[in-house]
């Protein structure tokens, strides 16, 4: 504060000048609170469509271990021939 003071005492005419660096900073700012609320936003949603994914993975995994090994190869190729005409 004081050196502002001074500063405006010895040059007048000269109007106050931010560094470069915290002058970006302060520009940014209200950027860097949207993008951290839709990067959260974002975190979220991943966190519940992961968790989803591991549930019915888990399931898959558990039907096909008890499945005799030439459905579960049937089902595999199946799957596979599927895929492909996506």
């Amino acid at each position: 504060m004081a050196f502002s003071t001074a500063m405006s005492s010895l040059w007048p005419e000269v109007p106050y000048q931010y560094c470069q660096y915290h002058y970006l900073k302060d520009i940014a700012k209200p950027v860097m609170d949207l993008d951290r609320k839709l990067k959260t936003g974002i975190k979220k949603n991943l966190r519940v469509g992961f968790a989803n994914w591991k549930s019915r993975f888990r399931w898959w995994t558990l039907k096909m271990l008890l499945l005799p090994e030439t459905i579960w190869l049937r089902y595999v190729l199946y799957c596979s021939r599927m895929a492909t005409r996506l």
